[in-house]
């Protein structure tokens, strides 16, 4: 195929590459403990500053998470720029494969005879209420409200926009990092930042956009100091004896200004490419299933604190342990998404589209009562 002849109803495959390697840091983010109340070792704090390499190492693996989060946004902001509504199938769909995804997960548990809290259970009942899958939650917001915020975009002018993003970076992308909760932060929040900025680069950077070569420098000098900054802050921290067990992960945010400016200068990057591969695209067609199958709480709050006994207390080589654990969950992952896709998935939207329609129906058969009567 002809690499510059790509079917406009087929996504870019450059792209969907990119959401996959997003997943895996998410992955990598995800077998990495924080605090030591995640796990039973001896109130270990990989945020603390620290001599031990290793620990650093595994501190750059945690900070993956919110770079993938970040470039999984960008590439989502990206098209959904172009978009005019949100389709209705693909909210119920999402809302339904939380559900279903959260109740198998409730159901093999009580198979297993874990210990359920009442609060647990409620996360798995009401998985979208309670931010079982906070990312997926504050995606589904996100592609909600995202017709309404391109009619802001598209109103406004440049400067506005522009005076916009300066003003949301400044509150969230800096004060939040030196005042606890400032200014009311959330993940929608940092989200629909996201969004604008990526906006305001599709919109009014174009030529900088196409600047493959200069977008590749600017997102490697953007990840060295990021990694740079962490490093400064552990040699300060042991400098002063800062007793401070998260000082590490001052940074950990998507509107960490570096990871934002690396992910769309990436996304950049991978869109100056043009092709198209079935496999990978079906591969990253399964990225929401495959995050709300891997990171439920009921497994991962129970089976990883026994990984971290053993890797953090027994084996001497973490690092290692923790690679496997990342090859195996995405091994395992997209599998059984690719399971979950063609088999119970087919099921549970046909259900949906019948109960959608029906809701549907009452709502309008209600809504005319009303008006007539007003």
């Amino acid at each position: 195929m002809n690499n510059s002849i790509i079917k406009k109803s087929k996504r870019n495959s450059s792209i969907e590459v990119m959401k996959i390697i997003a997943m895996i840091l998410i992955v990598i983010s995800h077998s990495v403990p924080i605090y030591g109340d995640q796990n039973s070792i001896a109130n270990m704090h990989l945020g603390a500053p620290t001599t031990n390499m290793t620990n650093l190492v595994l501190v750059l693996f945690r900070y993956c998470g919110h770079i993938g989060n970040t470039m999984f946004v960008v590439c989502s902001s990206y098209f959904l720029l172009d978009s005019t509504r949100s389709k209705k199938e693909k909210i119920m769909h999402i809302v339904l494969d939380t559900l279903v995804i959260s109740l198998i997960h409730l159901s093999i548990a009580k198979i297993l005879n874990f210990n359920i809290s009442k609060d647990e259970f409620d996360r798995q009942i009401h998985p979208m209420a309670y931010g079982t899958y906070w990312f997926v939650s504050c995606y589904l917001i996100l592609y909600i409200i995202h017709p309404y915020l391109n009619k802001i975009i598209n109103s406004i002018s440049k400067q506005n926009l522009f005076r916009i993003n300066i003003v949301l970076l400044f509150f969230y992308g800096i004060v939040q990092y030196y005042i606890t909760d400032a200014y009311y932060y959330s993940g929608v929040i940092g989200f629909i930042t996201i969004y604008l900025c990526t906006a305001f680069v599709k919109k009014y950077m174009k030529a900088f956009s196409k600047n493959v070569r200069l977008n590749m420098i600017i997102a490697i000098s953007a990840l060295v100091s990021h990694i740079l900054s962490i490093l400064f802050i552990n040699v300060y921290g042991l400098a002063t004896k800062l007793n401070d067990n998260d000082a590490l992960f001052f940074w950990n945010s998507e509107l960490n200004i570096l990871t934002l400016i690396w992910g769309i200068c990436i996304f950049n990057v991978f869109n100056s490419k043009k092709f198209y591969n079935k496999i990978i695209n079906t591969i990253s067609s399964l990225t929401l299933v495959f995050y709300m199958i891997h990171e439920n709480s009921l497994f991962s709050n129970k089976l990883r604190p026994e990984f971290y006994e053993y890797v953090f207390s027994i084996s001497n080589y973490r690092i290692v342990w923790v690679l496997i654990q990342v090859v195996a969950i995405c091994v395992l992952g997209v599998i059984i998404s690719l399971i979950y896709k063609y088999t119970l998935q087919k099921i549970v939207y046909k259900i949906g589209e019948l109960l959608l329609e029906c809701l549907r129906k009452i709502y309008l058969k209600i809504e005319r009562k009303i008006l007539k009567k007003i």
